[in-house]
């Protein structure tokens, strides 16, 4: 997936519907545990759960190569009390994937006290949202007050500040919350277990959006999500992290494969690669660059995506290096961040790696004409830490931004314009500033410069 900006809501809060990204798998039963351990990458044996919700892990489940089935989010949900082991586990996962999940699972059971169950919709929608933004905290603080407000404050304090994953249900709403954990922002996921709960919520997260934004909002698009996503270089399985490569090809294998745990499915290959400190031969890796002025860079990218054949990417030795999943104009980088599973033998975390993206155009009663763009990337691994100045130069232009419409709707367009060129003098490419100053050109009469 490629976008030539991102939609960032560090600013503000939004809410996005992502009813067709995911899904929640219910696994119930006294031999639960036991058996995901069994089978799974992570130690599922230390996960402790209340009567309303419980902790979260990274987990997956492979094949006996040692290959990715499933990537997945793990939750230990309810328990008869607080002392007991939960008895109920809820899979978070992409939702193309979920019912091949739960046939998956089933395939191993024997005699284990065990069930699964998925929405009944699981097959069109599973009631989804989530919520980004500055003020995503407060909100899920607002409308699932009237339910356990202590269990609240604790589910809430374990997300923003230790990024621990956590779930908790809303009895009374017939819902579950869990934090995103696929953005570097406060974000949540919302589920909600029927419509009828589902619209309850919907409405009470955009009347909360509304009171505190001063505008009247509409939800985004699950696109507008994974452009926030793709900016912070984390991938998602079924996108970026792909179904039966080698596990430990995997940007950041470390988050789901627990070493020293014990027996599962693949353990031994896991095992015997890591003893020989053998290397993939290629990983998931993000590479940052600044595109080029005319923007060819990322219409190259969106010809690679889209698997033009006359299209690729390459090293200067002509190479082939890097097969791109994603691709992102990032507003707050001013850079293009690509996610793609590259050779490890060209590059590694930290290194300058010069890359030509190209492409052949074939156009009737003219000879081929080969464009070529030369890039400089930089390599890092997987997860990619963003640092806190970065958070502070988005909220900055945010911030400035709001400042000069606000200037501009006041009928002060001199220093409207004036606030805008400064934000583009740190932003070059802030494409809403850029449209704006093209506003206020033409409604000058100003056409050449518009």
């Amino acid at each position: 997936m490629l976008s030539e900006s991102i939609f960032t809501p560090k600013h503000t809060l939004q809410c996005f519907d992502l009813n067709h990204t995911f899904s929640l798998l219910s696994i119930k039963g006294r031999d639960a545990k036991n058996f995901l351990n069994t089978l799974t990458t992570a130690k599922v044996k230390e996960l402790k759960s209340t009567l309303f919700g419980g902790d979260g892990i990274e987990n997956a489940l492979l094949d006996k190569r040692g290959h990715l089935l499933f990537q997945f989010k793990l939750f230990a949900c309810k328990s008869e009390n607080e002392q007991d082991a939960p008895h109920e586990y809820k899979i978070l996962i992409n939702k193309k994937y979920a019912k091949p999940l739960k046939e998956a699972l089933h395939f191993y059971l024997f005699d284990e006290e065990v069930s699964f169950s998925l929405p009944e919709n699981a097959g069109s929608v599973s009631f989804c949202l989530a919520i980004e933004g500055k003020g995503a905290a407060c909100c899920v603080e607002k409308i699932f007050a009237t339910s356990r407000p202590g269990e609240l404050r604790k589910f809430l304090r374990a997300s923003t500040h230790t990024s621990k994953l956590k779930i908790l249900q809303d009895v009374q709403q017939k819902s579950w919350v869990t934090a995103s954990c696929f953005t570097h922002s406060c974000g949540f996921l919302i589920f909600a277990e029927e419509q009828e709960a589902f619209e309850k919520l919907q409405k009470k997260i955009l009347d909360f959006i509304d009171l505190q934004t001063k505008t009247k909002n509409i939800i985004a698009t699950a696109n507008d999500w994974h452009s926030l996503r793709h900016a912070y270089a984390l991938p998602l399985f079924g996108y970026e992290l792909e179904a039966g490569i080698p596990a430990l090809h995997a940007g950041n294998p470390e988050a789901f494969i627990h070493k020293d745990k014990g027996c599962y499915i693949g353990q031994e290959i896991i095992a015997r690669s890591l003893s020989r400190m053998k290397e993939a031969s290629e990983k998931l890796m993000a590479l940052f660059f600044v595109p080029d002025v005319e923007g060819l860079a990322l219409k190259l990218l969106q010809k690679i995506l889209s698997g033009d054949s006359h299209s690729g990417i390459e090293s200067e030795s002509s190479s082939p290096l890097l097969r791109i999943k994603s691709a992102i104009f990032s507003d707050s980088l001013q850079e293009i961040v690509v996610l793609g599973y590259l050779r490890k033998d060209f590059a590694s975390d930290g290194d300058s790696l010069p890359l030509v993206l190209y492409s052949q155009n074939d156009k009737k009663g003219h000879p081929p004409e080969e464009i070529k763009v030369f890039l400089q990337a930089r390599v890092k691994s997987l997860p990619v830490k963003i640092s806190p100045t970065l958070e502070l130069e988005t909220l900055e232009v945010g911030r400035l931004y709001k400042e000069a419409i606000r200037l501009y709707h006041g009928k002060d367009i001199a220093l409207a314009k004036e606030k805008f060129e400064g934000i583009l003098k740190k932003y070059p490419l802030h494409h809403e500033s850029l449209e704006a100053l093209a506003l206020i050109a033409e409604h000058s009469g100003d056409m050449e410069e518009a």
